[in-house]
C-alpha cells in the first residue's frame, strides 16, 4: 500500500514538473500570439485613426502639396502604413532633400523636410527662376525667393551648356559667398563667354574673370576694389595672371 501510495505521489510530481516544462516552453508563443491579435485590433480601431498631421521645415513647399503627396489623410489608421514608405512619397518630390515622419499615438503624424536651398537667381529667355544648391532650378514664388542675390545669366536653362556649367555655378557662388565679401555688392554673373565670367557690379563696374581661376580672381577683385579708386573706370580685367587692367569699356 505504502508503495502504492509513493508511486502515485511521484507520478503526480513528475507529471506537474512536465505540466510546467510545457507551459513555459510555451509562454512565448502565447505572449508572441498576444502581441499580434493586439497589433491587428489596434490597426482596425478607429481611437487610432489619424486626426492631426502637422508639417513642419517647409519653406518653398506647401503643407498641402507634402501631404498630398504622403499619401497620408485624416481617419487613416495610424498603424497601417511604414514611415519608410510615407517618406520615399515625399522624398520624391523634387525640392525637398530629406523627409523624416513621426508617430505620435494615438492619432497625430508629425512630417518633419528638408528642402533643397536657393543659393542664386537664374535668368534665361523663359524669366527669372530660382537656382538651387544642386544647380536646378525651380519657378520663383512670392513671399520665399529671395531676390536679393545675384542672378546667373548667359545660358538657356534647358540646354546642355547649362548642365555642363551647374557645377560652376554651384562653385563660384559657394566661393563668392564663403571665401570673399563681395556676395552683397554683385548682382549679376554672366557665363555667355567661352573663356571668361563677366561679373557686374552693383555699383555698375563690370569685372572680367578667368573661368579656370575664378576662385583666385574674386580674391585680386577684391583687392582691387580696397585699394584703388575706380572713378569713371567702369571694367576691372583681371583675365591676365600677374596684371590688372582698368580700363573704361571692354
Amino acid at each position: 500500500m505504502k508503495t502504492q501510495n509513493r508511486k502515485l505521489r511521484l507520478q503526480k510530481k513528475k507529471s506537474g514538473f512536465q505540466f510546467k516544462r510545457v507551459f513555459y516552453i510555451l509562454l512565448p508563443f502565447i505572449l508572441i500570439g498576444i502581441i499580434i491579435q493586439l497589433i491587428n485590433y489596434s490597426k482596425h480601431d478607429p481611437y487610432f485613426n489619424i486626426e492631426t498631421i502637422e508639417v513642419e521645415g517647409n519653406i518653398y513647399l506647401e503643407s498641402t502639396e507634402i501631404i498630398l503627396a504622403s499619401k497620408l489623410f485624416k481617419g487613416l489608421n495610424i498603424n497601417t502604413f511604414r514611415n519608410k514608405d510615407v517618406t520615399d512619397n515625399i522624398v520624391a518630390l523634387p525640392r525637398v532633400k530629406y523627409s523624416q515622419v513621426i508617430k505620435r499615438h494615438p492619432n497625430k503624424v508629425i512630417i518633419k523636410v528638408k528642402e533643397i536651398n536657393q543659393i542664386a537667381l537664374f535668368r534665361d529667355s523663359t524669366g527669372i527662376s530660382e537656382l538651387t544648391e544642386i544647380g536646378k532650378v525651380f519657378p520663383v514664388k512670392h513671399g520665399v525667393t529671395e531676390f536679393d542675390k545675384p542672378i546667373i545669366t548667359g545660358l538657356e536653362s534647358n540646354s546642355e551648356e547649362f548642365r555642363l556649367e551647374s557645377w560652376n555655378f554651384i562653385k563660384f557662388i559657394d566661393s563668392l559667398e564663403n571665401n570673399t565679401d563681395l556676395f552683397d555688392i554683385i548682382s549679376e554673373i554672366n557665363f555667355s563667354e567661352e573663356h571668361f565670367i563677366k561679373v557686374i557690379l552693383r555699383t555698375g563696374n563690370t569685372a572680367l574673370l578667368r573661368r579656370d581661376k575664378f576662385e583666385l580672381d574674386l580674391k585680386r577683385l577684391e583687392i582691387v576694389l580696397r585699394s584703388f579708386n575706380l572713378e569713371d573706370r567702369k571694367v576691372i580685367d583681371l583675365r591676365f595672371a600677374k596684371r590688372v587692367y582698368l580700363r573704361n569699356k571692354i
